[in-house]
């Protein structure tokens, strides 16, 4: 996670600005200055950032991740926010994601059965996904000819915040509750993006003038 996406965050509980809680585990690398894992707070919440993606939201797995990243244990916090509770499963798929061979497909079967993975595929062949790409090109290229950045609401793998990478400045946030999806989105989909995993059913994590545009795109069912 970049230090402009830690600027923008809020809790989405109380609207305070986050602080990395330095007194906690945290792991920043030295040459980026990125944050990989660590705890974000405010005066209320603390949450995880966990393999460069903050968490902001208090369901069960990020409860449990927070308490992994504190207690010096982010491959815990990693393993739990991928829902990997086999320990076979779960050394097979790190064994994978380390690889830089490792394919997208590579990755979805290792998160096994229970991950929607297989609809994501082919959706860049999808209709629907053209239609939506064209729109969404337009619309974004007409918004933010003189700059501002966009966001990707429930944004899923990510196919729609690609879109955005050429034109959003700074880059894309994509927003979705799915730890998996987000992981997979940067790392395959849209690369560059700022991936923020928190709940479109709640206030959103950040402050009100961060984004000049604002895309949800098959999603207004789920929220």
């Amino acid at each position: 996670m970049k230090s402009a996406t830690l600027a923008i965050l809020r809790c989405p509980f109380c609207g305070g600005r986050l602080e990395l809680v330095e007194s906690s585990f945290h792991r920043i690398d030295a040459d980026s200055g990125e944050i990989a894992d660590a705890i974000l707070g405010c005066h209320c919440c603390v949450f995880p950032v966990v393999a460069g993606i903050p968490v902001m939201h208090l369901d069960p797995a990020a409860v449990a991740a927070r308490e992994a990243i504190e207690a010096g244990r982010p491959e815990h916090a990693a393993r739990g926010m991928f829902a990997l509770d086999d320990e076979a499963q779960a050394a097979r798929f790190e064994e994978m994601a380390a690889s830089p061979a490792a394919t997208f497909r590579d990755l979805v079967d290792a998160l096994g059965p229970a991950f929607e993975g297989g609809y994501f595929l082919y959706r860049f062949s999808d209709p629907t996904y053209v239609v939506a790409d064209a729109v969404v090109r337009a619309v974004a290229g007409t918004v933010l000819r003189e700059g501002g950045r966009a966001i990707d609401v429930c944004g899923g793998l990510g196919h729609l915040t690609r879109s955005l990478l050429d034109l959003s400045s700074p880059a894309p946030v994509l927003a979705d509750l799915s730890f998996a999806k987000l992981w997979l989105a940067r790392r395959f989909t849209a690369p560059g993006c700022e991936p923020v995993c928190c709940d479109g059913n709640a206030p959103l994590p950040f402050a009100k003038d961060a984004f000049g545009l604002v895309v949800c795109s098959d999603a207004f069912h789920y929220i």
